[in-house]
């Protein structure tokens, strides 16, 4: 166990220093000539009782979001900032154990269905267009096959599978800019 442990803290720690993302916005303070970039950092920090707790920084400050099960591990993968809405994508554990693909929308977790909910399933990437919100990300069928696809306003959308590990890490929706 305690080889486990170690091991388990060492790849935090190297999520942590090589999977760490930063999303850069502006803002307009009150003062109209002073505009900054507010920055986020999304990923998971371990807490005393050894379980990663999802969360981001946002100019430093930590921002923890509520896992689906607070003994079990969850993860934020993603970051979008449309206006005054936080979107965290990742995924969760829950009490069976399973990995649960979802977001939380400004702290509240939105889960997705997953192809066969005894198996795990995962979101790595978020766009939000207007009203839509999209995940990108994989699905364990039940024959233990990972499936790429995304997720469209919560409904999946499978890809056609390769012969290696599949996963969709990124997804783009060509949009507009208001």
């Amino acid at each position: 166990m305690r080889y486990r442990k170690s091991m388990r803290t060492m790849l935090s720690l190297g999520s942590f220093l090589f999977g760490i993302f930063v999303l850069i916005g502006c803002k307009l303070s009150g003062d109209r000539g002073n505009v900054g970039p507010d920055v986020y950092a999304g990923g998971s920090c371990i807490n005393s009782s050894d379980v990663d707790v999802p969360g981001y920084w946002k100019n430093g400050t930590w921002n923890g979001l509520p896992p689906l099960d607070v003994t079990k591990d969850a993860w934020v993968l993603s970051l979008v900032v449309d206006g005054t809405d936080v979107y965290a994508g990742g995924h969760g554990r829950n009490s069976s154990d399973v990995s649960v693909p979802g977001y939380w929308k400004n702290g509240t977790w939105n889960g997705l269905p997953p192809l066969d909910a005894t198996k795990g399933a995962y979101v790595h990437s978020l766009v939000v267009d207007g009203t839509d919100v999209y995940a990108g990300g994989r699905s364990i069928n039940g024959s233990d096959v990972g499936v790429p696809g995304y997720w469209k306003n919560g409904t999946w959308n499978g890809l056609p599978p390769t012969r290696c590990n599949e996963r969709s890490t990124c997804i783009f929706s060509r949009g507009r800019w208001d």
